[in-house]
């Protein structure tokens, strides 16, 4: 028997940083990435590449121009917030498109058995989504797609009039209203399955890609502050502390659930998780942040600022790094210089029960 019973766990989370397209996502819920396209604008340097919208979606060239000067990132499971200082290192102005997808979301859990929380249920930005360029406000625009596996069945959902990123009733009650045929298309695209938690019908099978972006203008030698906050949707597992461990004693894990190891949980963690409730079940959220896709700016990040807060005094937390600093009853703190991440952030918080 699997030690760990898992409800949902999608991996929340923010990186900024270019990439060659958001369309081919890999299959596994991944944190969301600032992409960049610089725009032909004519003051730009030579190897500057066009943005444009294509069949695909959005379409991404990566940039020597901008440097990421600066990263603070502060992460908990009620709030992400980042801010990154980029420099145009360029004599002429670079615009860009910037796109802030986020993590894809299986509208299989949202309405299905699985325990998952969504902010703001029912409102098209369920997150809270909020961007400041230079401490102003901006306007984003945003982009929706559902997918099966890496297919995207957007045309097929919009054809059928469905309103296939909605978080609220409205979804399943469209679902019920379609003819036996649409039922049929859904079904052969593998886009709905049987919701056995509720009444048996036919629920949503696919995941949601939401991207917010606009255009982005560098000035010539310039710095641009951006900052971003939002409220992720946070899943959980059941993990069961008296479990049977293996492997070495910064990374112990149960028998069954090797795929524990990602969070490094040594030995001290697993006797505190033991006295947290007695050895009995507890409640663990996992959250990851992709972090080498700063790889593909100009140069490395100058400095990168890390704090955590784990929420609860009691509460624990886990994950793989090193000079990790307590800086308060619930904070941490990792600071980088010159940093080239060639792994992402994954850490797993456990509160105390009831919390």
């Amino acid at each position: 028997m699997n030690v760990t019973r898992r409800l949902f766990a999608p991996k929340p989370g923010f990186m900024e940083g270019p990439a060659t397209r958001f369309g081919g996502r890999r299959r596994r819920v991944r944190a969301a990435l600032f992409l960049i396209a610089i725009a032909s604008t004519g003051t730009a340097s030579a190897n500057d590449s066009a943005a444009y919208f294509g069949a695909g979606g959005l379409e991404f060239t990566a940039t020597d121009a901008v440097t990421m000067e600066r990263e603070d990132l502060r992460v908990s499971q009620e709030l992400i917030e980042v801010e990154y200082r980029f420099r145009n290192v360029t004599a002429d102005p670079v615009e860009l498109r910037a796109a802030f997808p986020l993590p894809r979301l299986d509208m299989k859990k949202v309405f299905g058995c699985s325990d998952v929380s969504i902010p703001f249920r029912g409102k098209p930005d369920f997150v809270g989504f909020e961007t400041r360029v230079d401490g102003r406000p901006v306007q984003l625009e945003r982009q929706e797609r559902a997918f099966v596996g890496e297919r995207d069945i957007s045309p097929l959902l919009r054809d059928l009039k469905l309103p296939f990123a909605s978080t609220g009733d409205d979804l399943p009650a469209a679902l019920k209203r379609l003819s036996p045929s649409s039922r049929e298309r859904l079904r052969q695209a593998g886009a709905v399955t049987e919701d056995s938690c509720t009444d048996g019908s036919d629920g949503p099978a696919w995941n949601l890609e939401v991207v917010y972006h606009r255009p982005q203008r560098f000035e010539a030698k310039a710095i641009k502050r951006v900052q971003h906050r939002y409220t992720p949707s946070v899943g959980a597992f059941f993990l069961t502390p008296s479990a049977k461990l293996t492997g070495p004693s910064d990374r112990r894990v149960p028998e069954f659930d090797t795929d524990l190891a990602r969070y490094c949980i040594d030995e001290g963690t697993w006797r505190a998780l033991r006295r947290m409730n007695g050895g009995r079940e507890v409640v663990a959220r996992p959250l990851e942040y992709i972090l080498r896709t700063a790889r593909s700016w100009r140069g490395p990040i100058g400095e990168f600022v890390l704090v955590i807060d784990k929420g609860s005094a009691d509460a624990l937390v886990s994950l793989c790094t090193t000079g990790v600093r307590k800086t308060g009853p619930t904070s941490f703190e990792v600071r980088r210089r010159d940093y080239r991440p060639d792994v992402d952030l994954e850490i797993l918080f456990i509160p105390p029960p009831g919390n």
